[in-house]
């Protein structure tokens, strides 16, 4: 999971975004690790650039 955090000094851990996705997904849609970064790319429109984020890890970025 890409995540950009609302508080960057406590980001959510791996641990809690697997319990919320557990809660309405498949076990198998959970996330297996954790990207924080500080924007997500965007297009003019506001959708998620995924390709994007499928390459190398954005400078800045930590796992978890």
């Amino acid at each position: 999971a890409w995540v950009v955090p609302a508080d960057p000094a406590a980001p959510p851990s791996l641990a809690s975004l697997r319990a919320v996705a557990a809660q309405t997904l498949p076990s198998f849609c959970a996330p297996k690790e954790v990207r924080l970064v500080d924007t997500l790319p965007r297009t003019a429109l506001g959708k998620v650039q995924r390709h994007l984020l499928a390459g190398s890890p954005p400078s800045g970025a930590t796992h978890h």
